[in-house]
């Protein structure tokens, strides 16, 4: 597949950032899918659009400050504060708000701890570290089946800021973001 047939296939011009390139991503492979299209073809449209994806991402400019999947952890172990409600867990995680999550490590640990939580919690459906992107869906017992995008966004002194973005899955209800949010800065404080 040529650049030029990825960026036709995914409806991007060729010098698209890496943000651009995987909202259009996710926006088509909701689309594409098996699980909303049940065309025949489905499966191989997804690998198809997967595979431009793909292309497209590894050969975009990179985005100054994006964190990346190899930073090392904090060497001096940032811990908790006293009081903290998630303060026995083992790293320093509070909400900010019903859909932001604050955490007391780099943006590289912290997409490390947000891929760990992810995959404990349900099924990672996108994942792009260098972007510190996460995308999960999570199956509940008593509420709707929910697709999390996690985000984050760094800050000057130290702490990482995870947005959490909750969407219910194959339509349906939405489930309510805070307890989703709080299950979900837990397994990050847990990871």
């Amino acid at each position: 597949m040529t650049n030029d047939d990825a960026a036709r296939i995914l409806g991007v011009p060729h010098d698209a950032v890496p943000t651009t390139i995987r909202a259009r991503y996710l926006e088509r492979l909701l689309v594409v899918h098996p699980d909303h299209n049940r065309a025949p073809d489905a499966t191989a449209r997804t690998i198809e659009l997967t595979l431009a994806y793909e292309l497209l991402i590894s050969r975009a400019p990179a985005v100054p400050g994006a964190p990346t999947a190899d930073v090392p952890a904090d060497p001096s172990g940032v811990r908790a504060r006293p009081g903290d409600a998630l303060a026995d867990l083992g790293v320093e995680v509070a909400l900010v708000d019903d859909d932001t999550i604050a955490v007391r490590a780099p943006g590289g640990e912290t997409v490390l701890r947000m891929i760990e939580a992810a995959g404990d919690l349900g099924e990672i459906t996108f994942c792009d570290p260098t972007l510190g992107m996460v995308q999960v869906v999570i199956e509940f017992v008593d509420a709707p089946t929910a697709q999390i995008l996690m985000t984050t966004q760094g800050r000057g002194d130290g702490t990482t800021d995870v947005f959490c973005s909750v969407d219910p899955f194959n339509g349906g209800d939405v489930p309510a973001t805070r307890p989703v949010v709080e299950i979900i800065a837990e397994a990050i404080a847990a990871a």
